[in-house]
C-alpha cells in the first residue's frame, strides 16, 4: 500500500482534529459564575479555578482593577471572556491551554498608525494544492530576522514591535514551496496559501568543503542553505550570525550583550564533545565553521584569571565571524545531522557551517555602493524604584530586622541610572564593491566600513573589512584566490553595573564634580567617571586567505587542493584611573621613604593565533547505466593551530591620574628594609599552545533511479591533543 504526501497530510489532519477535540474538552466544559462589582483580576482567578486554562497578561498594560459583573451558567470559556471584556478595551486569544490578554486596538486611522508601537497578530498557513495546514512553516518579519514558526495546526501568533507597524512586511515560507510576502497594514489576522516550488529540488547545494555538490533531491542528510538574498536585512549587523537568526530550523543563535561579543550557535541542541583541534580551540557547543574551504579558528579561553586568581583580569572574547563582511557572503549552509557531517568526523559533532564568498560574474565590470544608517535603543527596560520609594522600602526592611532602628529621612535625590546611561544609539554602514569576469578570469573586491554607537554610553565599535576574490578557469585548470583582511576596534567602559547603583545617590556633587558612589574596584566606581577617565579598548587585526587549485584529469575524475590560513592579532587594553573608585584599591606602600596609595591600574591582554590547513582530494563520478550512478571523494588533510597569550598588569603609579605603561608601575626589588616595603606592582605572564592534526577521509554516494540513495563516510584523525 502506497501513501502519497496529500494522503498522509489528510491522515495527520484528521488525527489533529481528534487530538484537538480531546484537548478541547476542558474549554467546552461549562463555567458557572455569579459575581457583581468585583475586580477583573478576581474574576480571572475564579475562571482559572474552574478550567485547566491559564490566563496571561501584562499587569502594567492591562487594567485588571476595573470592576465588572458576570452572570453565566454552564457557559463556554469563549462566551465567558467575551461577556467579561465587552466595553473594557481588552481582547483575548485562546491558544492551547493558555489565554493571552491584550489591549484592544481602536479603529485604525492615519494618526493611530503613526503612533502604534505594538500589535499582536495571528494567522494560518495552508498548502494551496490541498488546503491542508502546514506545520513548521516560518513567519519572518522582513528586514529584522525575527519571526515565528507555525504549530501543528498551521497557526502562528506573534507580537509586532517598532515604528510604522502597518508598513512591516510579513514573509511566510515552507520547504519546497514558494515564499509569500504581504504588508501588515491594519490587519491582526492573516491567511497564507503557499504554492509548490517546482525548481527548488533541482537547486545545487554545497554538501562539504571538499568540493562535493548535490541537487537538493539527491541529498542524504539534513542540510539548510541561505543565499545572499535570504540574509540581506535592513539593520546593519557586524556579523552574519545575527543576520541568520530565526531563519534556519534547528539552529539557535544566542546573542551576547553588546556588539562584537563571542558567537554562540547551537545546531539541534547542545553537544558534549570537544573539537579535536584542541581544548584551547574548541567548545562543546560550537559548530565547525568553514569559509571557502578554510577552517576558521575559534577563540578559546586562555584566561588571565588562571595566572592571577582574579576574574577581573580575564580576557574578553571576540566573534570570529566579524572578520567577514555579511555583504561579501554568497551562501550560508548548515549541515545538521550525522549523515551530513559524517565526513568531518568528531570536529563536526556539533554541526558544520559552510560559508562561500561572492565572486565576479561574467560580463562588464559592475560597481556597487550602499549605505545604511539608523538608530537603536534598549528594549525591555526595567522599571526601578525611584529615590523616595527605595528609601521607604529600605527603612521598612531595617525597621523589621534591626531593633531600635531610626528611619533615615529621604534626601530628595532621585537618579534613574539606567535612563542616564542608555540613550539612542546610531549606526552607519558603507559598502563598496567592484566585480566582473571574462571567459577565463573573474574578480571581485568588496570594501565594508561599519560604525556603531551603542545605546550604552561610551560603547562603540568600528569595523573595516576588505574582501578580494580572484579566479582563473581555462582548459582543465581552475584556480581561486581569496584574501580577507579586517580591523575591528571596540571601546567598552565598564558601566554595566547601573542596576546596582542606588537611586538616592547623584552622579554629580553640588559643585558639578563627579561624585563617589561607594563601590570600589574594577567593577565599581561612578560610571560617568569610567567613561571620562578610564580606558577600555580592544583592537583586532585579522587576515584570512585561501588558495585552491583544481585539475580535471579526465571525464568523471578531478583532483583539487587547497591551502588556507586564518591569522588573528588582538590586544585588549584597560586602564582604571586613580581619579575614581574603579582605580582606587585598598592599602598603600612605601618606596624611598614615601607612602603611596595603591591607585591606578593598567591591564593588557595580547593574543596572537594562527591556524592553517591543507587538503587534497580526488573526486570521481560515474553513471554505470541508466539506473545506477556512483560518485565520491577520497583525500587527506593537515592542520595546525598556534596561539600565544601575554598578560601584563601594573598596579600603583606615582601619578595615577594619567595612563601609564605597565613598566611604569611602582616596583622596588631592593628595598631599604628600615624604611621601605618589598613591593612589585608589575605582573607578567605568557602561555603558548600548539596543536596539529592529520586526517584521512572518504565519502561514497550511490543512487538507483534517483529514487533510492545510499551514503557512506569514513574518516580517521590523528591529533597531537592525545599525545604520542
Amino acid at each position: 500500500m502506497t501513501f502519497t504526501i496529500p494522503n498522509l497530510r489528510k491522515i495527520l489532519f484528521f488525527l489533529a482534529l481528534f487530538i484537538s477535540s480531546f484537548k478541547g474538552f476542558s474549554q467546552n466544559k461549562g463555567i458557572t459564575l455569579q459575581v457583581k462589582n468585583k475586580p477583573i483580576s478576581v474574576i480571572i482567578k475564579a475562571i482559572e479555578d474552574q478550567t485547566d486554562f491559564r490566563i496571561i497578561y501584562n499587569a502594567r498594560k492591562i487594567d485588571t482593577d476595573q470592576l465588572a459583573d458576570l452572570n453565566v451558567q454552564n457557559a463556554s470559556l469563549e462566551t465567558v471572556l467575551t461577556q467579561l471584556f465587552t466595553g473594557k478595551n481588552i481582547s483575548f486569544y485562546i491558544q492551547k491551554k493558555q489565554v493571552l490578554l491584550t489591549n484592544s486596538v481602536p479603529a485604525p486611522t492615519s494618526h493611530s498608525n503613526a503612533d502604534e508601537k505594538e500589535r499582536f497578530i495571528s494567522g494560518t498557513v495552508y498548502s494551496a494544492k490541498d488546503n491542508m495546514p502546514l506545520a513548521g512553516a516560518t513567519l519572518r518579519i522582513k528586514g529584522t530576522g525575527m519571526g515565528a514558526i507555525t504549530d501543528f495546526n498551521g497557526r502562528f501568533v506573534y507580537q509586532l514591535r517598532g515604528n510604522n507597524i502597518h508598513n512591516m512586511l510579513l514573509e511566510v515560507g515552507y520547504l519546497g514551496m514558494e515564499s509569500q510576502t504581504i504588508k501588515a497594514d491594519n490587519k491582526k489576522e492573516f491567511t497564507f496559501y503557499l504554492e509548490e516550488h517546482t525548481d527548488e529540488l533541482t537547486q545545487v547545494v554545497i554538501t562539504s568543503s571538499y568540493g562535493t555538490k548535490k541537487m537538493k533531491e539527491e541529498i542524504v542528510g539534513s542540510i539548510s542553505t541561505l543565499n545572499a538574498k535570504d540574509i540581506a536585512v535592513e539593520q546593519a549587523s557586524e556579523s552574519i550570525d545575527k543576520m541568520v537568526e530565526g531563519q534556519i530550523a534547528g539552529v539557535l543563535v544566542e546573542n551576547t550583550t553588546g556588539v562584537g561579543g563571542p558567537v554562540k550557535i547551537n545546531i539541534r541542541g547542545q553537544g558534549t564533545l570537544s573539537s579535536l583541534s584542541g581544548a584551547k580551540t574548541g567548545t562543546s557547543t560550537q559548530p565547525l565553521i568553514i569559509v571557502d574551504g578554510l577552517v576558521m579558528s575559534e577563540e578559546m579561553g586562555i584566561d588571565a584569571a588562571f595566572f592571577t586568581g582574579n576574574g577581573d583580569n580575564a580576557e574578553s572574547f571576540s566573534n570570529p565571524l566579524m572578520k567577514i563582511a555579511p555583504e561579501n557572503i554568497e551562501t550560508f549552509t548548515v549541515l545538521k545531522d550525522a549523515a551530513a557531517v559524517g565526513i568531518y568526523g568528531a570536529d563536526g559533532a556539533n554541526g558544520v557551517i559552510l560559508i562561500t564568498t561572492k565572486r565576479g560574474k561574467k560580463g562588464k565590470t559592475q560597481f556597487g555602493f550602499s549605505n545604511q544608517s539608523g538608530i537603536s535603543s534598549a528594549i525591555n527596560q526595567i522599571k526601578y524604584l525611584n529615590g523616595e520609594q527605595y528609601n521607604e522600602v529600605r527603612n521598612e526592611f531595617l525597621r523589621n530586622t534591626t531593633p531600635g532602628y531610626v528611619d533615615v529621612p529621604y534626601n530628595g535625590v532621585n537618579t534613574d541610572w539606567f535612563d542616564l546611561l542608555n540613550n539612542a544609539g546610531y549606526f552607519n554602514k558603507y559598502n563598496l564593491s567592484v566585480s566582473g569576469a571574462t571567459s577565463k578570469f573573474s574578480y571581485r573586491t568588496n570594501l565594508n566600513y561599519l560604525k556603531i554607537d551603542e545605546p550604552q554610553l561610551g560603547n562603540n565599535t568600528k569595523q573595516l573589512n576588505l574582501g578580494v576574490n580572484l579566479g582563473y578557469r581555462a582548459d582543465k585548470w581552475d584556480i581561486n584566490l581569496m584574501v580577507n583582511p579586517s580591523f575591528i576596534q571596540k571601546d567598552a567602559p565598564n558601566i554595566f553595573y547601573n542596576f546596582a547603583y542606588l537611586p538616592t545617590i547623584s552622579p554629580y556633587n553640588a559643585d558639578g564634580s563627579l561624585s563617589k558612589i561607594g563601590l570600589t574596584g574594577i567593577s565599581g566606581g561612578n560610571p560617568f567617571a569610567a567613561i571620562e577617565q578610564n580606558k577600555s579598548q580592544s583592537q583586532i587585526y585579522g587576515l584570512m586567505g585561501s588558495l585552491s587549485v583544481g585539475y580535471q584529469i579526465t571525464k568523471g575524475l578531478r583532483f583539487s587542493t587547497l591551502f588556507g590560513i586564518d591569522y588573528t592579532d588582538k590586544e585588549q587594553d584597560r586602564y582604571f584611573s586613580g581619579q575614581n573608585e574603579s582605580g582606587q584599591f585598598n592599602g598603600s606602600f612605601v618606596l624611598d621613604q614615601i607612602t603611596y596609595p595603591t591607585w591606578g591600574r593598567r591591564i593588557i591582554n595580547e593574543r596572537n593565533s594562527t591556524r592553517w590547513n591543507w587538503q587534497g582530494q580526488l573526486l570521481f563520478e560515474k553513471q554505470l547505466n541508466q539506473n545506477h550512478s556512483i560518485d565520491g571523494v577520497i583525500g587527506m588533510e593537515l592542520s595546525e593551530d598556534k596561539a600565544s597569550f601575554d598578560y601584563s598588569s601594573g598596579l600603583g603609579f606615582v601619578n595615577p591620574n594619567q595612563i601609564h605603561a605597565v613598566s611604569e608601575a611602582l616596583r622596588d626589588d631592593n628595598p631599604d628594609t628600615t624604611t621601605d616595603e618589598t613591593y612589585s606592582g608589575q605582573t607578567y605572564s605568557h602561555e603558548n599552545s600548539n596543536n596539529s592534526k592529520v586526517s584521512a577521509f572518504s565519502q561514497i554516494n550511490y543512487n538507483y533511479k534517483k529514487r533510492y540513495y545510499f551514503l557512506a563516510n569514513f574518516r580517521r584523525d590523528q591529533s597531537s591533543v592525545f599525545g604520542n
